[in-house]
């Protein structure tokens, strides 16, 4: 069987990796995006930049609990991600209760 070398001396696969990723976005992703749950969320706003609904309905539709998703849905609204607007500013859906917070794409 084949050992492998000594930590110190050689650089593991994901040190690697991470010296292939340009600085900017290695540390963007440190600072802003360090959850999969974040990453989840940020592809389906970039992919629907007009996306505009509850955190119930996001964490349907991206299969996580409401808990989680609204927390990380914070997180992105502190780091200027996505902002929230109370719905009943909002002339759309009618489903969509008073007071809850809807969720969009900065």
């Amino acid at each position: 069987m084949k050992q492998l070398p000594p930590a110190d001396r050689s650089p593991t696969f994901v040190t690697r990796l991470m010296d292939d990723v340009e600085p900017a976005l290695l540390d963007f992703i440190k600072t802003n995006v360090n959850s999969f749950i974040k990453w989840d969320l940020l592809k389906l706003f970039a992919a629907n930049w007009d996306t505009l609904d509850s955190a119930e309905n996001i964490a349907r539709y991206v299969g996580r609990t409401v808990a989680v998703i609204e927390q990380e849905l914070e997180d992105l609204v502190e780091s200027c991600f996505c902002q929230t607007k109370p719905a009943a500013l909002i002339n759309r859906k009618e489903q969509h209760r008073k007071g809850l917070l809807l969720y969009f794409y900065n």
